[in-house]
C-alpha cells in the first residue's frame, strides 16, 4: 500500500510533459503550415513623386502624331479710294479687288515627340512638328467675295515644356504646356520669311492599348508673334492710288492631333 501514492504522481507527471509535448508540436506544426491568413498583410511600398515606377523601363517615351492644323489671320489690304487692282498670287494669275484678306488654311499637320517621365503626373516633353500650309485671299469680288491661293507656307514648329497627367494609371486626361518656336517659309512672298518665338498650350487624352503602346488625342494652341518686314503685296500702283496695309501683330495656330507613344 505504501507504493501507490508514488506510482499516481509519477502517473501524472508523465501525463502533464506528454500534454505539453503534443500543445509544443502543434504549436509548431501551425506556425511551419501558416498560409499568412493571421497575418497582416504587408504594407504597400512607399510612391515617389521624382521618380518613375519601377517596372524595368527607362522612364522614356517617345511618340508620333498627325491630325490637322489651321492658323490665323495675317494681314489686309484695302484701296483707299475704292479702285479695283491686280495682285499676284502664287498661281501666277493673280485677281482683282479693292481690298482683300489673308489668312492660314486648315492642312494636314504631322509631329514627333520624346519625353520623360519624372513619378507618376508629370514629364519633360519635346516636340517637332511641320505642316505645308495654304495662305487664303478673301478678295471682294463686286458684290461677293471669292478666296484665292495666295502663297504657301512651310510651317515648322519646336517646343519644350511639361505635361501633366490629371489621374494616376496610364489611362488618362492631361494638359501641357511649352514654349514654342514657330518658322514660316514662303514660297513666293520670299519677304514674310520668319522665326518667333510664343508659347504652346495643350489638353488631351492618353489610352493604354497594350504593356507598352498607347494611343493620344490632343488639342493644341499656339500664340506667337508676326511681322511682315519690308513685304508690300504689290510693286506698282496706277497714277496716284493708294493703299493701306492692317498688320496682325500675332499668329494663333490650332492643332488636333491623333498619335501613339511607346514606353522605352
Amino acid at each position: 500500500m505504501t507504493g501507490w501514492p508514488m506510482t499516481n504522481s509519477l502517473r501524472t507527471y508523465l501525463l502533464s510533459t506528454l500534454l505539453a509535448l503534443l500543445v509544443a508540436s502543434a504549436a509548431e506544426a501551425q506556425t511551419r503550415s501558416d498560409t499568412g491568413r493571421h497575418q497582416p498583410p504587408p504594407p504597400p511600398p512607399e510612391e515617389s513623386d521624382t521618380e518613375p515606377e519601377e517596372t524595368g523601363r527607362s522612364g522614356w517615351v517617345v511618340g508620333a502624331l498627325a491630325g490637322v492644323q489651321g492658323g490665323s489671320d495675317l494681314f489686309q489690304v484695302k484701296v483707299l479710294d475704292g479702285t479695283v487692282l491686280p495682285w499676284e498670287t502664287i498661281a501666277g494669275t493673280g485677281f482683282h479687288s479693292s481690298r482683300f484678306s489673308t489668312s492660314l488654311d486648315t492642312n494636314l499637320g504631322m509631329g514627333l515627340f520624346v519625353a520623360r517621365d519624372f513619378g507618376h503626373h508629370w514629364r519633360i516633353r519635346a516636340d517637332f512638328g511641320w505642316s505645308k500650309m495654304d495662305v487664303a485671299a478673301e478678295a471682294l469680288q463686286g458684290q461677293s467675295g471669292a478666296v484665292f491661293l495666295y502663297d504657301r507656307f512651310m510651317v515648322v514648329t519646336g517646343g519644350i515644356g511639361v505635361e501633366a497627367a490629371l489621374t494616376k494609371g496610364r489611362s488618362h486626361p492631361f494638359v501641357s504646356g511649352q514654349l514654342a518656336l514657330v518658322k514660316l517659309s514662303p514660297d513666293a512672298k520670299l519677304e514674310l520669311k520668319q522665326t518667333q518665338l510664343g508659347a504652346r498650350l495643350g489638353l488631351g487624352w492618353v489610352q493604354a492599348v497594350g504593356d507598352t503602346w498607347s494611343a493620344r488625342a490632343e488639342a493644341r494652341l499656339v500664340r506667337t508673334g508676326f511681322t511682315i518686314g519690308d513685304f508690300q503685296p504689290t510693286d506698282s500702283l496706277p497714277g496716284d492710288t493708294e493703299y493701306e496695309m492692317t498688320v496682325e501683330d500675332r499668329l494663333y495656330l490650332f492643332e488636333i492631333f491623333l498619335g501613339l507613344e511607346i514606353e522605352l
